[in-house]
């Protein structure tokens, strides 16, 4: 009984010590991998004094590859608002969803309307149309058509969600939760619609006689402006829809809460968190996101996240008997220039370099992520 108790007392001791191991080195791969996170890798081996180029059209043509299985539109119902002028095709092609990525969840209000009009003088041969004969506000009159009904609005709002739902579960996590945010952005905005309509209709009061010639201060005018200060195309979406097309406020948050319901039990537990992952020398990994840049030592398993804004070009390796070092160059974004989740609307056009509001960083580290001073 004695010899019993005595191997089953070891036993138990040596399973208690083996199963703290297996959690440990559980435990402790998970903090190695837990960074190991990028969506698209890349290895990069550097000797002494060269230079890691970090290209900014990667950021524009993955992401088009990623939204390019985005389906066309196919209703019936809405080929019925088709004119000479515009078809559906044209709408499936530049519909506003399709400005939504990874890196711009708001899209750029100067890029829809354009691409549309340049499109039509592309085809202006192939299909016959004189465009310069065209009603001068055809796509303001098609578009108001089609919003006014509210069959054509819930079917473009489940095509667009089905879209955006789907690109959650191909993008880094972080895309679901931006979107999220922007959401919640969006409900707070439409609560603040009466208010907002108010005061724009005081202004309108308050100058009705300085309306000139020279002095356009009209409805108009203030409706413009307060859609500019907004600095978000989609708040300025929802405003013309309710005041343009009388949508009603509560069709607007219906919407919006039924979006926020569907993306939120997307599960993107096993998704990436940055879109970009560069293992260098395999002592670094750089991982670049929507949000920021971050960068780990693999030695020291160490981790740094940059500041938002920074925008990181370039990583030079040196090597000396002082040791190795690793010298971060890029620029750093204005707040001004510097959108809602971190990264400019132009460098995702690859032109951070063409435009004067960046100033000059560059950052030493050692392998371990010590800053040097």
């Amino acid at each position: 009984m004695d010899l019993t108790n005595k191997i089953y007392s070891r036993f138990k001791n040596n399973y208690i010590i083996i199963l703290f191991i297996l959690i440990f080195v559980t435990l402790s791969f998970n903090v190695l991998t837990n960074f190991d996170n990028g969506l698209i890798k890349f290895t990069s081996i550097l000797n002494d004094g060269e230079v890691l180029n970090i290209k900014e059209e990667l950021f524009i043509q993955d992401d088009e590859k990623i939204k390019s299985s985005m389906p066309e539109i196919n209703s019936a119902i809405l080929r019925s608002f088709e004119t000479e002028y515009i078809t559906l095709k044209d709408v499936s092609k530049q519909i506003d969803i399709n400005e939504i990525g990874y890196w711009n969840i708001v899209p750029e209000k100067i890029t829809i309307v354009d691409s549309l009009l340049n499109d039509k003088w592309n085809l202006l041969n192939g299909i016959g149309i004189d465009f310069r004969k065209a009603p001068p506000n055809f796509f303001e009159d098609f578009t108001h058509k089609l919003f006014q009904s509210k069959t054509a609005r819930s079917y473009l709002f489940n095509y667009s969600l089905n879209h955006v739902a789907n690109l959650c579960s191909k993008y880094p996590s972080d895309f679901k939760e931006n979107l999220l945010i922007e959401m919640n952005d969006l409900l707070l905005f439409t609560n603040s619609l009466p208010t907002n309509i108010e005061k724009i209709n005081v202004m309108v009061e308050k100058n009705k006689n300085n309306i000139s010639r020279f002095n356009r201060q009209d409805r108009d005018y203030f409706e413009n402006e307060f859609i500019d200060n907004l600095q978000d195309y989609w708040k300025g979406f929802i405003y013309r829809r309710h005041v343009k097309d009388k949508v009603p406020i509560a069709e607007i948050k219906t919407s919006i809460l039924s979006a926020q319901i569907k993306i939120k039990s997307i599960n993107t537990n096993e998704q990436p968190t940055a879109m970009f992952e560069y293992d260098i020398n395999n002592q670094l990994k750089l991982f670049i996101s929507a949000n920021n840049y971050t960068i780990y030592s693999i030695k020291s398993q160490k981790k740094i996240t940059l500041e938002k804004g920074v925008f990181i070009q370039k990583v030079k390796y040196l090597k000396g008997d002082d040791g190795e070092y690793y010298q971060l160059i890029g620029v750093k974004a204005s707040k001004k220039h510097s959108d809602g989740f971190g990264l400019p609307s132009r460098l995702k056009r690859g032109m951070l370099d063409k435009y004067p509001f960046r100033k000059e960083i560059e950052y030493l580290y050692n392998s371990n992520l010590e800053k040097i001073q």
